[in-house]
């Protein structure tokens, strides 16, 4: 909860779009791995899982990030 009101601050802030946009991609990034770990139970999971939910979550939201950025 308090990650989504972080989002919603820096989404009323005065930071440039194009900034505040890539730290929301960032805060949803970092909102998906604690549902990948808590909510889902990743952890119980085996390490190779482990490895490549995270990696998804990661390459995913750096291309959201890096591609937004470029454009």
């Amino acid at each position: 909860m308090a990650l989504t009101l972080f989002s919603l601050g820096f989404a009323e802030s005065t930071l440039g779009q194009k900034v505040t946009i890539m730290i929301i991609f960032a805060v949803a990034i970092a909102k998906a791995n604690l549902i990948l770990v808590y909510f889902m139970e990743v952890n119980h999971a085996a390490s190779h899982w482990r490895v490549l939910y995270h990696l998804w979550v990661g390459v995913t939201g750096c291309l959201l990030i890096l591609g937004h950025g470029l454009s």
